[in-house]
């Protein structure tokens, strides 16, 4: 190259990779699933991310990264820091590893466009980078209160005192922002990867990501090796079908007292606990309709996995067993109902098991 060629006042700006890599590159098969409207749950996970330079001079530096994701429902901010192991201490926060964080979700898909900013910043690791994590937390405390979109003149004022302290502070770096938007067209699940280096130095094809959800580059995966070379991302869009916090939501919760209460009634009969729970079981049905963030198999999950339960245990006091035996001279009373003791397990495959869930959701299993 011609040595005066470094030395040009003007250059053009490349652009930097962002793609998503090939479903046959993600080695656990998790790539390639669509995301259907009103049936499936949205999650971005971030797998990975990599800062090329973690010291200069005598200054060490750690990544930070916020992400913030606007789907129907509203939108959600995060923020990945190494801050948050604080028991370990104030040093060596550069060699913290962060992987398999998620950063939005699980989001009831209600169809439409998601939109995605993620920014991998590149912080001291002193606190004179304080003004950039206060911004970005109070960004997330305000929308994490707010029901849907945070209130505008408060989230400008958090944006406005943050950017003030970040331009005092020059060793502050964006070192890899990524905006894009997921149409429902080609709302897929898939792992995306954006890397600090221009676009036409970015082989694709020899791009993977193994079972651990490591960013490799080879060949192909049994000759590749951890990307190196420069700053990265490794975000994934994944496609839930079940949420396991269900039992912890308002609507929901009122239930497991309610259903105990009957459970535990010794002044009534089987007879009559079936006949209370024939009566509170169309306001569970109606409560498990109005929980927003449940989409329609999983409400008919949750309606077959309690109505089981509850069936279940008036089944053994029919049967004449109101006694648990965990052991020789060791009878104990059973206890009332909870919704953390009802089962997870539910086989999608078993048809009755499909079909008593659809019956719960839409009729009454006590009538």
């Amino acid at each position: 190259m011609n040595p005066l060629e470094r030395f040009k006042l003007t250059a053009e700006q490349e652009q930097l990779f962002w793609g998503r890599l090939a479903d046959d590159n993600v080695l656990d098969g998790s790539s390639g699933e669509a995301i259907e409207p009103d049936r499936h749950y949205l999650a971005v996970r971030l797998r990975q991310t990599h800062l090329q330079t973690s010291r200069k001079l005598w200054r060490r530096y750690r990544p930070l990264l916020h992400s913030w994701c606007r789907h129907l429902d509203g939108e959600q901010h995060g923020v990945v820091d190494p801050r948050r192991f604080s028991e370990l201490g104030s040093t060596g926060l550069d060699r913290i590893v962060n992987v398999n964080q998620r950063i939005a979700g699980p989001i009831p898909y209600r169809g439409g466009d998601v939109a995605v900013v993620v920014g991998l910043w590149s912080i001291p690791g002193d606190d004179t980078a304080g003004a950039l994590l206060g911004t970005l937390s109070g960004i997330t405390s305000i929308a994490s209160l707010a029901a849907g979109l945070p209130d505008p003149v408060a989230l400008a004022g958090v944006v406005k005192d943050g950017l003030d302290g970040l331009l005092s502070l020059g060793s502050s770096q964006l070192r890899l922002g990524v905006c894009d938007t997921f149409s429902e067209t080609r709302l897929h699940t898939g792992v995306h990867v954006g890397i600090g280096a221009p676009r036409s130095d970015v082989e694709v094809a020899r791009l993977w990501i193994d079972a651990s959800g490591t960013l490799l580059r080879g060949q192909n995966p049994i000759a590749g090796r951890p990307y190196a070379g420069h700053d990265y991302i490794v975000l994934q869009v994944e496609r839930l079908t079940e949420r396991a916090d269900w039992r912890g939501m308002p609507r929901l919760a009122r239930y497991q007292d309610v259903f105990e209460q009957i459970m535990d009634n010794r002044e009534l009969d089987v007879g009559g606990k079936h006949r209370r729970l024939a009566d509170e079981w169309p306001g569970f049905r109606n409560a498990l309709a109005q929980t927003e963030q449940l989409v329609g198999p999983d409400r008919e999950r949750i309606a077959g996995l309690v109505a089981d339960d509850l069936t279940g245990r008036l089944d053994a006091e029919r049967a004449g067993s109101p006694f648990e035996s965990r052991g020789i001279g060791e009878p104990v009373a059973p206890h009332g109902f909870d919704l953390l003791d009802v089962p997870e397990a539910f086989d999608p495959t078993d048809s009755g098991a499909a079909e008593r869930a659809r019956l719960a959701l839409s009729g009454n299993p006590f009538a």
